[in-house]
């Protein structure tokens, strides 16, 4: 069986693990990736129906590549490909969403080029256990905080909190109103995430909410009659890291059920600000944006909650942030 038939034979919507050299696609062999030397390695395939590809087609749009030091990225551009890599130590966040079967994969290093990867949500598992392994390398790599690793820089920047420390009782949130409200779905990623790592502490909690336009009188009037709610959000995470759990838009409409995820995770050692202003469009908003170099990451929760207290107490810098 030729090299294109074979990969043909494989083709499907699934992103798949890639452990052999003849498993590579033809279209990155000379690149020269050795799967067997690499932490991981990872194929995605085009975004086209079966019924629609042939074996002369080159049939994958990425190949990822976990090394020991960096992430290298390779992308389909028309018959050729472009690579992009990114030493762990520069990755700042690290954001993984599926709306359906739209899945968006985005890294987000300290120079701002984000690296985004598409993929099909049906293989949201195997993605999942990427961004895990990615999350484990960047936790582990050295950054310039003088003597320190990530997790003394991380964990010292939680003892110097800009707003109230976190509270870390176990049953603090478990037990609030609003965690218990929060959508159902968003409780189960919470538990699956749980399962998965028992050290995360759980910070803080939202459920949807309705919120009122702040614009111009036809932007009132729109949004009387198709109200818009701000999604709910779980804010977890450990003495290098916050997470957040949402959706894929942070807005949404009241009548409309909400069926995407959203999986957030930002290294504390690698943040040089966080600040929080009023969104422009909605009262009962705030923007956290976190950042570092040319890095920013907006996220959206309701003014004064406690997860906007929370976000802000792991502002890297002893001046306090202000709400404007």
């Amino acid at each position: 069986m030729s090299t294109a038939d074979a990969e043909y034979n494989a083709f499907g919507p699934w992103v798949d693990a890639v452990r052999t050299l003849d498993e590579v696609p033809r279209l990155f062999r000379d690149f020269g990736c050795d799967p067997t030397s690499e932490r991981l390695v990872l194929k995605v395939p085009r975004n086209i129906p079966r019924r629609d590809a042939d074996p002369t087609m080159d049939l994958y749009d990425h190949l990822i590549i976990a090394g020991s030091d960096a992430l290298t990225v390779l992308s389909r551009t028309g018959s050729a490909y472009a690579g992009s890599t990114l030493p762990y130590d520069a990755v700042v966040a690290i954001e993984d969403s599926v709306d359906l079967a739209d899945g968006r994969l985005r890294v987000h290093p300290r120079d701002g080029a984000v690296l985004q990867v598409g993929y099909n949500g049906s293989s949201r598992e195997v993605v999942s256990g990427f961004v895990d392994l990615l999350r484990d390398m960047s936790l582990g790599s050295k950054v310039s905080f003088g003597s320190h690793d990530a997790a003394t820089a991380a964990a010292s920047m939680l003892t110097f909190p800009v707003g109230p420390a976190i509270d870390r009782r176990p049953n603090a949130v478990l037990n609030s109103a609003a965690f218990r409200a929060t959508d159902a779905d968003l409780m189960a990623d919470w538990t699956n995430l749980r399962d998965r790592e028992p050290e995360l502490h759980l910070y803080a909690a939202h459920p949807r909410e309705r919120v009122r336009a702040t614009g111009d009188f036809m932007a009132r009037v729109l949004n009387l009659f198709r109200p818009t709610v701000l999604h709910g959000a779980i804010v977890c995470g450990t003495d290098a890291e916050v997470q957040v759990l949402s959706r894929c838009d942070w807005f949404g409409l009241a009548d409309r059920s909400e069926l995407s995820s959203s999986r957030l995770i930002v290294f504390l050692a690698r943040l040089e600000s966080v600040t929080v202003q009023r969104h422009p469009r909605y009262a009962e908003a705030s923007i956290v944006t976190v950042r570092s170099g040319a890095a920013r990451i907006d996220v959206i929760v309701p003014g004064d909650s406690e997860a906007e207290r929370v976000l802000l107490a792991v502002a890297p810098h002893s001046g306090r942030s202000v709400v404007d």
